[in-house]
Order: C-alpha cells, then structure tokens, then sequence
C-alpha cells in the first residue's frame, strides 16, 4: 500500500468518524431541553431560602442550560469545521496523482 492509499484510508476513517460524532450529537441534543425540568426545583428551593432560593435555583439551572447548549455548539461547529477540511484534503489527495520518490 502506497503512502498516497494510506493517507486516503485515514482521511476516509476520520471523516467516518467525524460523522459518527455528529449523528451523537443528534442524539444528545434531544436530552439539553429536559434540563429546563431543574427549574422545578424552584419550590424547594423558595420552602429552603425563600426568595434567595429562587433566584439561586433560577440562576443555576440557566447556567447549567446555557452551558448545555454552548459545549453542544461549539462541538457540532468545531466537528462540521473539521469535516469540511478532512473532505477538502480527501478531494485534493485524489484529483492529484501519485508522483513515486
């Protein structure tokens, strides 16, 4: 196998990769909404600490959603960036031809 093939089996995995990561992300992305349920904690929180309660529990779970959605997109940016690259290196790797040293 050629330095060339071996580069093009590489590229091919990590694209295969790539979009398996993407396709995980799918699937996490469906649990981020029901971390709004943590905004239930409100009444303990008000029965605990009265209205300091609810604005720690308010504030928390915001963060904690924010976050969530921030990780999730800076995942599916940086994923989508890298594929993008991987496909354009693919693609130059084929359209130009083995030279032997």
């Amino acid at each position: 196998m050629t330095e060339t093939d071996q580069r093009k089996v590489s590229l091919q995995r990590e694209i295969e990769w790539l979009e398996k990561c993407l396709k995980s992300l799918d699937g996490e992305k469906k649990f981020v909404p029901w971390l709004a349920v943590l905004y239930v904690l409100v009444v303990p929180g008000a029965m605990w600490k009265g209205v300091l309660g609810v604005i720690v529990v308010l504030f928390a779970t915001t963060v904690i959603l924010g976050t969530a959605m921030y990780i999730q997109a800076g995942h599916r940016s940086e994923y989508l960036e890298r594929l993008e690259e991987t496909k354009k290196a693919l693609a130059e790797l084929e359209r130009v031809p083995y030279v032997p040293r």
